[in-house]
């Protein structure tokens, strides 16, 4: 049976679709136990039960809810035998000019091992922001380790087993600062820490950090998934978490993380009823297996590879690691077979470099584009969502729909961009500018950033090689027709795999961008889908030269036509398919954006409106800062009033040199207290004696996690300053004149009220 030419291409395609619906798919989570699960094994349903006690309020550092979270959670892993301590300290930590320092409470619970070789260390915070229930941030992380240390069993296993669970995380990485700097240097070495957190409430688990050789072990774990992607994204992103401060201290680790359903991130609807039971299963399945291979291997084996640093991906069949120089190779060949593409296209199909040039910039126009079309429609959609997106994060939601319409706007993008290459040159030209493109914006920048971009150099690479190779067979079995046939097969089977490469790593991506949320990768979607379905032109097979192709003008001779564009023998359908290549997906992006927008504002969950209120001491004078997304929030914003709050007190003390001492208490027992200095910097702070280390000052000191009552000693110089301005901090916006009650319909986000006393500055 002889296939038609033109169906090639299309069954093709199909390829690629059915192998990124896989990608998309293989990122599911494993199926929620209950309580009757053998004992052995982690059950989502124990995990929740466990934790219940703690996630059901706010938790902030050095509230009363926290000394009673603690509480549980000592009682908790005690019954489990381990020997629980309280760690007091002060964590201190600074980021360009806002500098913090909090008292902090952590727990640290040991079990020895049977022969030790280190000590495996389980960590999560035990902190939420003000006004969260923290049930996934970080409480996720407390259930995945009291089910998970249950499940291991009373008796100890060979290695040193320790449960860390810190404070002040919230607040600047607060209590794992001070742990490893007053604690850490108990623990047997190496160590080796697997820290649990959250930035959403759903989704599959990843392991976003790694440090020492972990890679080598990370596959133990079932249906894992990590990328060296998300490692250099936290150099250059500002969000951070305690895992910082143990990599920094020359622990070995892994970094864990839920990202999906962000739009509860940091706010009163981070509770347990909107917890993925799924997603915490996953959690737990992986952490848990991960736990018992660390307890029950030799350590000091993993030496040897503590210095490497793969670049990992995650495969159909679990996590690949390979070193950067592979990448570098790969990259080195994506470029290379760009520019086999390019000799090939002119010696074999008269193709001319100026039209694969203009392909090349085509295609690269698309992807401009798209992503800029997906950023600018995201930006107009939240000002019409904002009502139904999160306050902390902008997420809304619901964002399917809004997701799906980044891809389809990619699809019009390269369809647009294809089309236009077509009717300028021939199929051949317009592949091979494609293939251009790729080496140059995948193959060079792959080359310097392989951790970066290894995820898409590999499958990138692949497919222009076996596409150049494809290419080689079908020159071949024109030159020997008594093998053409199987030659096609192999080009064939070539092309297959190349886009059931490529159709995976979208698929997988796409999943990782839409888990991340619209609001964090909005343009990050559409680009990613513009580089894979350039890559498939690239690998398309083309039909001989003379095919006629009714989307050229009718003057130019007949060029080389991508069999993937063929109007086929049906007459009058050259005009029609390429209004329908590009007008299908631009008209399933509309729908799917106006789907979104009603899905979104249709959401049984209340608005989010964020509010704070700062109070002048000297005459209560009251300014409110609100959201303003509701006709409560913008009331609330336009009221005046007197509040009868008392300021701090604060003592000012000479200390010499430019030096003050200052002595504050707050009146009101607010846990946090904010330092402003006007026209210059606080240098060379010190908070209870302990220094900031601070090289170039600090424009904002906040000193949090303060008990009622205790005077804060702050020492700093001031030389620089024209003023400054101490605030205390506390949490009930009932306290400032002008607060009314919301409603059920509006949940308020991290409340503040500020009262602020402007300090006179005389120093020597």
């Amino acid at each position: 049976m002889r296939i038609r030419p033109g169906i090639v291409p299309s069954l093709l395609m199909l390829v690629l679709v059915l192998a990124s619906a896989g990608g998309l798919l293989s990122r599911g989570t494993a199926a929620p136990r209950d309580a009757s699960a053998p004992s052995t094994v982690f059950s989502a349903e124990r995990a929740a039960e466990a934790v219940a006690p703690v996630v059901a309020v706010p938790r902030p550092v050095g509230s009363a809810a926290n000394a009673e979270a603690r509480a549980v959670l000592a009682e908790r892993l005690e019954a489990r035998g381990f020997t629980v301590e309280e760690h007091e300290g002060l964590g201190t930590r600074a980021v360009d000019d806002w500098a913090v320092a909090g008292y902090t409470h952590s727990l640290v619970a040991t079990r020895p091992g049977t022969d030790p070789t280190g000590t495996v260390v389980l960590a999560t915070h035990i902190d939420s922001v003000v006004g969260a229930p923290g049930a996934a941030d970080a409480g996720v992380g407390l259930a995945v380790i009291l089910e998970s240390v249950r499940a291991l069993g009373d008796e100890g296993r060979r290695n040193d087993l320790v449960v860390l669970l810190v404070d002040g995380e919230e607040d600047g990485l607060l209590g794992a600062a001070a742990f490893m700097d007053d604690g850490s240097q108990e623990l047997r070495a190496p160590v080796v820490v697997l820290n649990h957190e959250a930035r959403g409430t759903s989704g599959r688990p990843i392991v976003t950090r790694t440090a020492g050789p972990l890679h080598e072990v990370l596959p133990a774990m079932p249906r894992p998934e990590a990328e060296s992607l998300s490692d250099a994204l936290f150099e250059i992103v500002p969000n951070d978490t305690d895992f910082t401060e143990y990599r920094d201290g020359g622990w070995w680790g892994a970094d864990m993380a839920l990202i999906g359903g962000s739009w509860a991130y940091h706010s009163p609807q981070d509770t347990a009823e909107n917890l993925d039971p799924s997603a915490l299963q996953h959690y737990g399945d992986m952490s848990l297996a991960l736990s018992q291979d660390l307890l029950d291997r030799d350590l000091g084996e993993l030496s040897a590879a503590a210095s490497q640093s793969p670049v990992m991906t995650t495969m159909p069949w679990g996590i690949l690691s390979v070193p950067e120089m592979v990448i570098r190779i790969a990259a080195a060949l994506l470029i290379l077979g760009s520019v086999a593409a390019v000799v090939r296209a002119r010696r074999r199909e008269a193709a001319r470099t100026g039209r694969i040039a203009l392909a090349a910039l085509l295609g690269l126009l698309a992807l401009c584009a798209a992503s800029a079309a997906a950023i600018g429609s995201w930006m107009l959609i939240a000002s019409v969502l904002a009502p139904m997106t999160s306050a902390t994060v902008g997420e809304p939601v619901r964002p399917g729909g809004l997701l799906a319409a980044e891809i389809a706007l990619a699809a019009a993008a390269v369809s647009g961009a294809w089309l236009l290459a077509r009717r300028r040159g021939s199929g051949a030209e317009a592949a091979t500018g494609a293939a251009v493109l790729l080496g140059l914006l995948v193959g060079v920048p792959g080359l310097m950033l392989p951790s970066l971009l290894g995820w898409l150099v590999l499958p990138m690479s692949l497919a222009v090689i076996l596409s150049t190779l494809a290419h080689r067979a079908e020159d071949q079995g024109a030159r020997a027709p008594a093998a053409a046939g199987a030659r096609r097969a192999v080009a064939l089977g070539m092309r297959v795999v190349a886009l059931a490469g490529l159709g995976w790593m979208l698929g997988t991506q796409l999943s990782t961008l839409a888990d991340f949320g619209i609001a964090s990768s909005a343009g990050a979607l559409a680009g990613s889908a513009v580089l894979v379905l350039l890559a498939a032109g690239a690998v398309l097979p083309t039909q001989p030269a003379g095919t006629p192709d009714p989307t050229s003008p009718a003057t130019s001779s007949p060029p080389r036509v991508p069999a993937a564009v063929s109007p086929g023998a049906r007459r009058g359908s050259g005009r029609s398919r390429p209004a329908l290549l590009v007008g299908v997906p631009l008209i399933a992006a509309l729908a799917l954006t106006g789907a979104g927008i009603a899905r979104s504002l249709d959401a049984p969950h209340p608005v989010q409106e964020r509010v704070s209120a700062e109070v002048s001491a000297q005459d209560g004078s009251t300014r409110w800062t609100v959201r303003g997304v509701t006709p409560w929030g913008q009331r609330l914003a336009s009221r005046t009033g007197t509040s009868g709050l008392a300021g701090p007190e604060v003592q000012v003390q000479d200390a010499g040199e430019g030096r003050v001492r200052l002595a504050v208490t707050s009146r009101r027992e607010a846990r946090t207290l904010e330092l402003r200095a006007e026209g210059g910097m606080l240098r060379a702070v010190r908070v209870e004696g302990a220094e900031i280390e601070d090289p170039d000052g600090a424009r904002t000191l906040v000193v949090t996690g303060i008990s009622p009552g205790r005077t804060v000693e702050i020492e700093a110089d001031v030389s620089a300053l024209d003023g400054l301005t101490v605030l205390d901090q506390s949490d009930d916006p009932s306290e400032a004149a002008g607060w009314s009650d919301p409603g059920p319909e509006i949940s308020v986000v991290q409340p503040r009220v500020r009262v602020a006393v402007e300090v006179p500055l005389e120093v020597s």
